[in-house]
């Protein structure tokens, strides 16, 4: 028998293989939204206890699942404070300046199955600036765990959003927050420019800590980049990173923000 007609069938065998390889290393690229976490919006302020026997006169709140609350304190000096009122705890509150605190429009609690055991963790995302220019929104994620003094460990984010920031694998399993920031870089024959980074984060040990099962990815900042961005594509961020411009990090690693090797 020819050679040839040995090698073609080894050749046709192996291109499956090799492709759900490919598919296997890259599976991030078909995350979608986490379909059981719920978004938490305060539809406005209230009016809190008289100033002069509460730093917090006004406030604005959601109720969480079982009982319990989150509330944001705007004082009228000193700085704002959120606050987890929970059955059966202390009140847990600590100083936070952000951007429209007091505000509706300027935080949010979710309840997202990302628990070790899958059990859902309340996060509350809390806006901290708006840039000038690109228009990037600054944010800070805190477990609203009860209990305990001071503020608890949060993750700070860039373009947040909750339809793209809270993802799961497509066939199914845990829920995970899609945590994004813009950094400067340089490639050889491209030269300086702008990306996006951006990694998974599990819960662990009572936070949220880059998952080391999902890679660091990113995004170079060009002309299609940009249309995409200010064209409010559905699940952004993490819609940016599906396509083929998205690729595994290659820029210089920050172990603060690495997803891990894979």
């Amino acid at each position: 028998m020819p050679r040839h007609a040995l090698v073609l069938p080894l050749l046709l065998l192996m291109i499956p293989a090799t492709a759900q390889a490919q598919s296997g290393r890259e599976a991030w690229r078909t995350d979608v939204p986490c379909a059981s976490a719920r978004r938490l919006v305060p539809e406005g302020t209230e009016a809190g206890e008289p100033a002069a026997f509460s730093p917090c006169p006004t406030r604005a709140c959601v109720d969480l699942p079982g009982g319990g609350r989150v509330c944001t304190c705007g004082g009228t000096e000193g700085p704002d404070s959120l606050r987890i009122e929970q059955p059966g705890h202390p009140v847990r509150e600590w100083g936070a300046e952000t951007d429209g605190l007091a505000a509706a429009s300027g935080w949010e609690a979710v309840v997202a199955p990302i628990g070790e055991g899958g059990e859902p963790v309340v996060v509350i995302a809390q806006r901290t600036a708006i840039s000038n220019g690109l228009g990037v929104n600054y944010w800070q994620l805190w477990p609203a765990e009860p209990g305990g003094a001071g503020a608890p460990p949060f993750v700070e984010v860039q373009e947040y959003d909750f339809r793209g920031s809270w993802v799961q694998p497509r066939a199914g399993g845990a829920c995970r927050l899609f945590a994004t920031r813009w950094m400067g870089g340089s490639e050889p024959g491209r030269g300086p420019g702008l990306y996006l980074q951006g990694r998974w984060m599990a819960w662990s040990g009572g936070e949220l800590r880059a998952d080391p099962a999902r890679p660091a990815v990113e995004r170079r900042y060009l002309s299609s980049f940009e249309r995409e961005r200010f064209a409010g594509v559905t699940g952004a961020p993490f819609a940016w990173f599906r396509g083929p411009a998205a690729r595994r990090t290659t820029l210089p690693r920050d172990p603060a923000f690495d997803g891990g090797e894979n």
